[in-house]
């Protein structure tokens, strides 16, 4: 097994392709790790960035979409944001592809 990359602001992420993805209502969302052989459930904040991890995103993307809909700090977003990525990577639901270029 490779060794995780931390996971910061300027990193793009994607959903694992190989989980299997069901949306159950508007609001739910239910995934299967074949190879792990588990079932994992999402819903509402957590669905809505799975589903922007369909194509590769940067975390900052996720964090500014999820504070355009969510009355609370860009802090408190990126903290919680962070923490959910971090358990989808060490879960292998989610795909590091490396980091955004921030160059000017």
């Amino acid at each position: 097994m490779n060794a995780r990359q931390e996971i910061h602001l300027n990193s793009i992420v994607k959903a694992n392709s190989g989980v299997l993805s069901t949306e159950l209502s508007s609001n739910e969302q239910v995934m299967m790790d074949m190879d792990q052989g588990m079932y994992f459930g999402l819903e509402d904040v957590a669905k809505a960035i799975w589903e922007l991890m369909a194509e590769p995103t940067s975390v900052e993307d996720i964090c500014r979409f999820v504070h355009a809909r969510y009355d609370t700090t860009f802090e408190v977003i990126q903290a919680s944001t962070l923490e959910f990525l971090e358990e989808l990577s060490a879960a292998d639901l989610l795909e590091h592809l490396g980091v955004e270029d921030r160059a000017p």
